[in-house]
């Protein structure tokens, strides 16, 4: 069975997987951990497994995995002192879709968020996640062409106009609004996956999916396709520019208030 994280989430860390090369391209990838009705989170276990489990397909790049508490105080309070010490040139983050069985690639994430429990029980009480800001912000990474290449690899792959109102489409809108701001050539990109059913062991690579469930190994597999497929976005670019901070200002302001969740995580 997979190790869920749920105590070692707490407090979170990120740890720098792979340092080869001068200046190699910097990635960083986000999970979260557990929140109100779903107590393992796959997001959290596939970011424990990229930091422990080195791919050699991805040997040249500087990978930074990093579990978030699913808080609204802790994506607001630390998340942006992420970005600004990694300097990621490609961001991808994941989320748990509880009702899902593909990749779901979000293509958007908008300015408001739920007024519903984290895992602290705290609730999100504003509408808007950045006053003034745009309603919707667009991924930056072209999206039609990884899902081609998921599914070529027999991987089910949708796109989704719909990141929810909890802390998945909160995140997603913090990073792509810290990247525009900063006028960042940084690609963004936020991936719900489905539950993981309970397999035994993932290091047995004859691991299959139980019923329309990915499995483990499907599940990294993918999630090595979409980081070289975004590497390679990166360097195909014509702007060479190093990401670089955000101005100070601009942050988003909440309030929080204890009390239960929908939506993803």
């Amino acid at each position: 069975m997979y190790d869920c994280v749920r105590n070692r989430q707490k407090g979170s860390k990120s740890v720098t997987q792979i340092r080869f090369g001068p200046e190699p391209l910097r990635v960083l990838v986000t999970g979260f951990g557990p929140f109100p009705g779903a107590a393992c989170n796959p997001s959290a276990w596939l970011a424990e497994h990229l930091q422990a489990n080195p791919c050699k397909q991805l040997s040249d790049i500087a990978l930074t995995s990093h579990v978030l508490e699913t808080s609204w105080h802790y994506v607001d309070r630390y998340f942006e002192p992420l970005i600004e010490a990694v300097m990621p040139h490609v961001a991808i983050h994941f989320g748990l879709d509880q009702s899902g069985s593909q990749f779901r690639i979000e293509t958007r994430a908008r300015n408001n968020a739920a007024r519903s429990a984290d895992c602290n029980g705290a609730h999100f009480k504003r509408s808007n996640i950045v006053a003034g800001a745009p309603h919707i912000l667009s991924t930056t990474l072209p999206h039609w062409p990884l899902i081609d290449r998921l599914r070529k690899q027999q991987l089910p792959a949708h796109a989704s106009q719909d990141a929810g109102h909890y802390l998945c489409n909160y995140l997603y809108y913090l990073s792509l609004w810290n990247s525009r701001r900063a006028e960042s050539p940084r690609l963004t990109c936020f991936v719900h996956i489905p539950p993981m059913p309970e397999i035994q062991t993932y290091h047995s690579r004859h691991c299959k999916s139980r019923g329309n469930m990915l499995s483990p190994a499907e599940l990294v597999r993918g999630t090595h396709e979409i980081i070289s497929y975004a590497v390679n976005v990166y360097r195909q670019r014509p702007s060479s520019r190093e990401p670089h901070a955000p101005p100070p200002g601009g942050r988003s302001l909440m309030a929080v208030t204890s009390g239960a969740t929908d939506g993803d995580g």
